[in-house]
């Protein structure tokens, strides 16, 4: 005859490791926080938001050289955003943001995006504008140790 099976100490046994896993990620993302404290973090996003625009700005050249003009969308003396790639041109045109879509894979293996934005969004949270002499300012709208990050070429 088979012996009867002891559901309540099984059940304690997974209880017990469950506990167990759940106090070993509790202390990993503590000691996660510790190594790399708040400010430590908000600089390397603010540091990636500035490669970032010095990207987009080194394949806007590289693009206006070859294409003979910048992408539509960018209108002088008006910040307008980098739309997600997920947008078409029409809805990107629509949301009145700026189309980079023809720079990816050549000028851009892929579009920056602030790195706090969620996937789902439709924008960048990065912004052009071209100046009345010609330059460009590319800017990002959620800096963590200023308001908001620009560069001009």
């Amino acid at each position: 005859m088979p012996a009867p099976h002891d559901t309540v100490g099984s059940f304690r046994s997974v209880a017990w490791i469950a506990g167990v896993l759940f106090a070993v990620i509790l202390l990993l993302s503590l000691g996660l926080s510790l190594f790399l404290p708040p400010g430590e973090l908000r600089e390397r996003r603010d540091a990636r938001r500035q490669e970032d625009l010095t990207t987009l700005l080194d394949a806007l050249s590289r693009f206006a050289a070859e294409e003979g003009s910048y992408p539509a969308g960018m209108q002088a003396g008006t910040s307008r955003e980098i739309c997600n790639v997920t947008l078409s041109s029409r809805e990107c045109a629509a949301e009145n943001g700026v189309d980079l879509s023809p720079l990816i894979g050549t000028y851009l293996p892929v579009l920056p995006r602030d790195p706090l934005l969620p996937s789902t969004g439709t924008g960048t949270q990065y912004a052009l504008r071209r100046n009345a002499d010609g330059s460009i300012t590319a800017t990002a709208w959620m800096a963590e140790n200023s308001n908001f990050l620009e560069i001009t070429r």
